[in-house]
């Protein structure tokens, strides 16, 4: 099962939770503070997660949406960014354990 990796970064005005790409990486806060890494088969996986985390209610999934597994090619496409990705985020989440 593919499985991309996810963020949870901490803001003074709030967070971000996200798989990992460029996209994110260029509009991030930057004073961002990094929480949280791991790993999720779908978005719906990733966001259950992530509202669970933050004492929210439950997340309410997009049927068709959200349910989606991920692909290998996008794996593939993350792990190619994650060899280049910029090193002020590589050396932040580089201190974080990911957890299931």
């Amino acid at each position: 099962m593919a499985k991309l990796r996810f963020e949870r970064w901490q803001t003074p005005n709030g967070g971000e939770c996200s798989a990992v790409g460029a996209g994110w990486d260029r509009v991030r806060y930057e004073g961002a503070r990094l929480v949280e890494v791991f790993y999720a088969a779908t978005i719906e996986e990733a966001m259950i997660r992530h509202h669970a985390q933050n004492g929210w209610e439950p997340y309410k999934p997009a049927p068709d949406i959200t349910d989606r597994p991920f692909t290998e090619a996008q794996v593939a496409e993350q792990e190619a960014y994650l060899a280049v990705r910029p090193p002020k985020w590589r050396r932040l989440a580089e201190q974080i354990t990911p957890s299931n």
